[in-house]
């Protein structure tokens, strides 16, 4: 459940453009979030980096009571603004994606 690597250890970081170079890696990923869509179904929280569904560079995937800590409307909260993210890239359907489980691995930036 947890990430270890050791002291010293450096963690990359990339552009959410090039995310999908760097799959099965411990990585930080910064961009802009430029479009955000809510899953009523499964309670989550989508953010497209780069481009719209399904033609983003890259999605991070936040469950709904860990991104509704930062505002009671994470869709709109999130959307449009610069963040950075630290975690495993994985890929769905071809896509590059980070599920996010803490709030320790998201940082806002200006």
């Amino acid at each position: 459940d947890y990430w270890y690597y050791p002291v010293g250890y450096r963690i990359h970081t990339i552009s959410a453009y090039d995310a999908d170079r760097y799959i099965g890696e411990f990585v930080r990923i910064y961009g802009r979030v430029y479009e955000t869509w809510y899953n009523i179904e499964t309670d989550e929280v989508y953010l497209y980096f780069g481009e719209p569904y399904p033609y983003q560079d890259f999605t991070v995937i936040i469950a709904g009571k860990d991104a509704r800590r930062y505002s009671r409307r994470p869709e709109r909260y999130f959307n449009g603004r610069d963040i950075a993210v630290t975690g495993v890239v994985s890929v769905f359907e071809g896509k590059p994606e980070m599920i996010i489980k803490r709030r320790s691995q998201i940082d806002f930036y200006f």
